[in-house]
């Protein structure tokens, strides 16, 4: 898959969970988000919303994302849940998926 067909991937799981997400930000964020991602660079996916989110959807997006056909890594954060250094980096790269 291209770059291209991950990302629209990407997009229709989570119109597919959007109920589910309502009031989460969605973000990429890592060498993706910054334009300096090679061909195998994995997929950053954050979660920020006014409350941890959900184990369960967690585990839940994290599964669906595996089920992509390609041999790229993708990890699911929940950035209310990490320290407030990795946090910062983070979203002073993010790229807004779904708000």
């Amino acid at each position: 898959m291209t770059e291209q067909e991950i990302r629209k991937a990407i997009g229709a799981l989570l119109a597919k969970h959007a109920a589910a997400l309502a009031g989460i930000r969605v973000m990429l964020f890592g060498s993706r988000a910054r334009g300096e991602a090679h061909e195998r660079s994995d997929f950053d996916i954050g979660l920020l919303g006014p409350r941890p989110v959900p184990a369960a959807l967690l585990a839940k997006l994290q599964d669906e994302l595996e089920s992509v056909p390609t041999l790229i890594r993708f990890d699911v954060v929940d950035l209310g849940r990490v320290s407030a250094d990795f946090r910062d980096a983070a979203l002073d790269e993010a790229e807004v998926l779904l708000e």
